[in-house]
């Protein structure tokens, strides 16, 4: 992991950067074993920190690219305070909690990552077979500044093992936007906004694959569209706390007066 982590940058660069955690024991990986989960996440509690320069979509996916070949990294949005030793840390940013001890402050970012985890597949489609289709699937239920742009997708490591559509869409945008803005922008959508935190671990490993088959036809990939960077709203509502949900239904899928008490 020391190795590749000098292919994924060092101190942090100039511009907007992307946080890349490199466990220092365990995976960040989940197992498949003849098409099921032989083992979870099992990452420690400490991690080497790298920083790498992300001013465009192209330079987002050639990190995200470079990581998904890395069983022990993951991303976060959160930046490392100056106090923090990057070669030895942990995963804290609640000073109430934590005081001094803290690592990371938030940061908002110009790069936006999307976990769906369990959409329904519409009818006919299959998520393992033709997952290029349920990643149209569910960009055709994000917000509409999502629909024309380019993204990188990733099948999640659960992706194939369990129903329905699993799936990580990365973005890059137009402006920074912060953790309480992307859950308010996102609270009507198929997204698990509780991953908008600043050291909530954002998994891009691709499963170890221990025997058996790949479950999933393809893991990763560019979604070609008409724009490179998804232009944000000048103003997005804000929502500072939410529970990790999994979001099945659509806006138009509910009530007036479901919709009012979400």
């Amino acid at each position: 992991a020391a190795v590749h982590g000098g292919e994924l940058g060092g101190g942090p660069m100039s511009g907007d950067t992307m946080t890349v955690l490199l466990a220092r024991s365990g995976f960040m990986a989940k197992t498949i074993a003849d098409g099921k989960i032989a083992r979870g996440y099992n990452a420690g509690k400490f991690y080497r920190v790298r920083h790498a320069d992300v001013a465009g979509f192209p330079d987002m996916v050639r990190v995200l690219e470079k990581a998904s070949g890395i069983p022990e990294a993951c991303v976060i949005r959160g930046e490392l305070l100056p106090n923090a030793d990057p070669e030895n840390c942990r995963r804290l940013s609640n000073q109430a909690e934590h005081g001094d001890a803290v690592t990371f402050t938030a940061t908002p970012r110009r790069w936006l990552a999307i976990d769906v985890d369990g959409c329904s597949e519409p009818a006919g489609l299959d998520f393992a077979r033709d997952p290029e289709e349920g990643v149209e699937h569910v960009i055709g239920e994000l917000p509409g500044e999502f629909h024309d742009a380019f993204c990188w997708w990733q099948a999640t490591g659960s992706a194939g093992t369990k129903p329905g559509i699993n799936c990580r869409l990365w973005f890059h945008l137009s402006r920074p936007v912060s953790d309480a803005e992307c859950k308010g922008w996102l609270q009507y959508a198929p997204a698990d906004r509780a991953l908008y935190g600043p050291v909530q671990p954002h998994y891009v490993a691709a499963p170890i694959i221990l025997s058996g088959s790949d479950p999933m036809a393809l893991r990763q990939g560019v979604r070609q569209g008409l724009d490179a960077t998804v232009q944000v709203p000048a103003e997005l509502p804000k929502v500072e706390t939410v529970e990790p949900i999994h979001v099945e239904v659509a806006l138009k899928d509910l009530s007036e007066d479901e919709q009012r008490r979400i």
